[in-house]
C-alpha cells in the first residue's frame, strides 16, 4: 500500500488500483459495520486510505472526506451518529455507501470512457496508465464536476 503513494504500479495503471481500493475499503468497513470480521487491521485502513487518496489524486478525482480514519474512528463515528441498536448494520452500509460509492461510481464510468477510447482505436492503441490525465478529464470531484 504505502508504494502506491510515490507512483503507479509498474504491472498494474492507477484506474485499476483506483477503482480496486475503495471496494476494498467499502467491503472492509461493512465487515466491521456488521460482522466485524474486516480484513485490515486499523493501521492497514490508515495506509490503505492514504493510498486511495494518492491514486485517486493521480487519475484526477478528488478523494472523498472521511470523517474517520480507521476502524476504531468508524466505530466511534458510528456510535456518535445513532447507527447502533435497531436498524444500525443497515445504518453502517449505508453510511458506507453514501461515501465510498460516488467514488467508485466515477472510477467505473472512467474505466467505461478508457474501455470505449481503445474500443474505437482498435486494438493496437496503447493502454493509458492514467497517471497522468488527460486534460478533458481535470480536477473532478467524485460526486461530479467541480
Amino acid at each position: 500500500m504505502e508504494s502506491l503513494r510515490s507512483g503507479p504500479l509498474p504491472d498494474h495503471p492507477d484506474l485499476e488500483v483506483a477503482v480496486a481500493l475503495p471496494r476494498l475499503l467499502h467491503e472492509d468497513f461493512v465487515a466491521r459495520g456488521t460482522r466485524h470480521d474486516e480484513r485490515m487491521n486499523d493501521e492497514q485502513v490508515i495506509l490503505a486510505v492514504k493510498a486511495h487518496r494518492a491514486v485517486l489524486e493521480r487519475v484526477g478525482l478528488e478523494p472523498p472526506k472521511l470523517p474517520f480514519r480507521h476502524h476504531s474512528g468508524f466505530y466511534d463515528y458510528w456510535r456518535k451518529n445513532g447507527m447502533s441498536g435497531g436498524g444500525g448494520w443497515q445504518a453502517r452500509r449505508e453510511c458506507i455507501e453514501g461515501l465510498l460509492g460516488p467514488t467508485l461510481r466515477a472510477l467505473e464510468g472512467l474505466q467505461e470512457i478508457e474501455y470505449e477510447q481503445r474500443f474505437k482505436n482498435g486494438p493496437a492503441a496503447p493502454s493509458r496508465t492514467s497517471s497522468s490525465p488527460p486534460s478533458a478529464r481535470s480536477r473532478r470531484s467524485c460526486c461530479g464536476t467541480r
